[in-house]
């Protein structure tokens, strides 16, 4: 993985990194960055420079507490998010769990996760402020709000079960500004499977806009075969793969008790020059930057699709 910087619409790449390409990542708003070496079972960390070279690395073993799939950076600690193994005999169960890492102390602590249910994992974690909320996975999603305010006496202070849009739900990616949670998720059944995405209100769940994608397992998942998304301002970004760039304008929520309706019809789609857009996130504030599955990479300038729809839209 290597360091870059957005200047005149266009990437220029600045230093490697000793983080491993297609590795689950997070920097803080201070420059502290932080890898997942799954493969080494390793935490890699260090301070990010404004040259894109790092002024130390630090390498720290997996704990035995957690098998981590999810991190974040914020106030000197890393927050972990995954899994804790459990052996019963010859069986594993693995079970939800939130751990810190203390940059300064080099401890591990759990923190406190009120639901224990067996083949459960916390597969994204979200900043908004001094919260970090934590994003169950599977079956029965949730999320978890943690207030660190404290950041050496974090506190579970919020809980709530979100909409099931299927059978066998599995949470992909979350995104999250002050106004705005989207959560992109999949389901499968004996009859098919789908992608969704639910956009909520920060701090208010009452409510959502839903986009849907269904299909049988006799066909493909067909056009718009979501894998990312990312809130920009009142705008809702998709990578949509071989579909390139989708952009949704985030407004009109039904209202509480009101029926949940299909708005991905409303979705605008620009085509890329390249083919499988598959992760798409934030540089600075204007621009994302969108990768293809070989690890390219591009600008796109959104405060025109911002002020006027998205130009180059699918006809």
């Amino acid at each position: 993985m290597s360091t870059a910087i957005v200047r005149d619409n266009a990437i220029k790449v600045l230093q490697k990194t000793l983080f491993p390409t297609g590795m689950r990542y997070a920097i803080s708003a201070d420059g502290m960055a932080a890898c997942l070496d799954k493969e080494r079972k390793l935490i890699i960390y260090g301070q990010l420079l404004a040259d894109g070279s790092f002024a130390f690395y630090k390498l720290v073993d997996f704990p035995e507490m957690i098998s981590p799939k999810s991190l974040a950076v914020i106030k000197n600690h890393i927050v972990l998010g995954g899994e804790n193994n459990l052996s019963f005999g010859n069986n594993i169960r693995s079970r939800e769990l939130v751990a810190t890492y203390n940059l300064l102390s080099g401890q591990f602590t759990a923190l406190e996760m009120p639901f224990q249910k067996s083949g459960k994992c916390v597969d994204d974690l979200l900043l908004n402020g001094d919260s970090v909320i934590a994003v169950d996975n599977i079956v029965y999603p949730y999320i978890l709000t943690y207030d660190f305010k404290d950041p050496y006496a974090p506190c579970l202070v919020n809980t709530l079960q979100l909409p099931n849009n299927g059978t066998y739900k599995t949470i992909k990616k979350g995104s999250m500004s002050a106004t705005y949670l989207a959560l992109l998720s999949s389901t499968h059944g004996d009859a098919g499977g789908g992608k969704y995405i639910n956009i909520f209100r920060t701090g208010n769940y009452q409510d959502y806009i839903r986009l849907e994608k269904s299909f049988g397992w006799e066909t493909k998942s067909g056009k718009y075969n979501w894998s990312d998304i990312l809130i920009i301002d009142n705008f809702l970004c998709i990578a949509a793969r071989e579909d390139g760039i989708g952009l949704f304008k985030i407004e009109e929520f039904p209202g509480a008790g009101a029926p949940i309706i299909d708005r991905s019809s409303e979705v605008q789609y620009a085509e890329q020059d390249y083919k499988k857009v598959r992760y798409i996130s934030l540089n600075l504030d204007q621009y994302a930057t969108t990768h293809n599955k070989g690890g390219r990479a591009r600008t796109q300038d959104f405060v025109s699709a911002r002020q006027t729809g998205l130009s180059g839209e699918r006809r």
